[in-house]
């Protein structure tokens, strides 16, 4: 994949090498989040944009790890955000659920607020998928159980249980298509985005040249499922790439499958009647993609 491209998508930035690429990554754990619940939603961007929006001058040059300061900044940034308080974990718990649920990621902080992460769906086996700009090389991965995510809430301190907790639950903005929030389906895809850092990093871009390809389920309620459609057409667009392209072509199918799931759990779809124009439009993007990471 190319690291090279102008959008982010899951970054790891709070280790090491991610403090040496910017001194101001050390301490801005709140601001990855948000940027990674806008990636969950499909709405992942330049994480620059995230830092240079933020309300406060000091949670620019230093964490944004305070609520409200994030609230603040997913508004100015035209995303619905609310920050909920409950009274036990039980009750936060069940809130956690429903706006997963709802298709919308929730932003928790550990107690006493030292780190903020982003919940961003649920596993297939039940657990909760995160996104972590402190988890080393692989910005994402999944508490197999809520028990796990008990622990890391309160440092393993059983007697906070009872304590109140509270979270930041992020939505899109009026115009913003919810259909593209990948939340509802990360349990088939963070083992690869956990497995594959550069894959992780570059989902941004990918689902930007795949929005030029497909089209949004609300503007197309009958379209065709992108990850269907290609699931037909995949090989034969490879295999034409392959042979108009110097590119070899296991390494042009390992990209056409990045971008059809990035497609799939998206929920994009094709339009009736625009099989064509599609598999013309995919053949054009994998090629300069091929070009620019190959």
């Amino acid at each position: 994949m190319n690291l090279f491209d102008d959008l982010h998508g899951f970054l790891p930035y709070q280790t090491w090498r991610g403090v040496l690429r910017d001194l101001r990554n050390r301490a801005s754990c709140g601001l990855f989040s948000l940027h990674h619940a806008m990636v969950f939603l499909g709405q992942g961007g330049d994480y620059s944009i995230v830092r240079d929006n933020h309300p406060s001058l000091w949670a620019k040059i230093h964490a944004g790890t305070i609520a409200k300061d994030l609230t603040s900044l997913a508004k100015n940034l035209r995303l619905k955000a609310e920050e909920f308080q409950t009274k036990g974990i039980k009750s936060f718990r069940r809130h956690v659920d429903k706006a997963l649920r709802a298709g919308s990621p929730v932003i928790i902080g550990s107690e006493p607020a030292v780190h903020w992460l982003c919940l961003g769906g649920r596993t297939h086996g039940g657990g909760y998928v995160w996104a972590d700009s402190a988890n080393g090389a692989a910005a994402v991965g999944a508490f197999d159980t809520w028990d796990e995510v008990e622990e890391w809430l309160t440092d393993g301190d059983t007697s906070a249980l009872t304590e109140p907790f509270s979270a930041i639950t992020v939505s899109p903005g009026k115009k913003m298509p919810a259909s593209r929030s990948m939340v509802p389906w990360s349990g088939g895809v963070y083992e690869s985005l956990n497995a594959d850092a550069d894959y992780a990093h570059d989902w941004s871009n990918l689902l930007a040249d795949m929005l030029e390809v497909f089209w949004d389920r609300e503007y197309v309620p009958k379209g065709v499922p992108a990850g269907e459609f290609l699931d037909h057409h995949l090989d034969g667009i490879v295999e034409a790439t392959a042979s108009l392209t110097w590119h070899d072509e296991a390494a042009l199918r390992n990209l056409a499958h990045g971008y059809r799931h990035t497609a799939d759990f998206h929920n994009l779809v094709v339009a009736k009647g625009c099989d064509a124009q599609a598999i013309t439009a995919f053949a054009h993007k994998l090629a300069a993609k091929a070009d620019a990471s190959l």
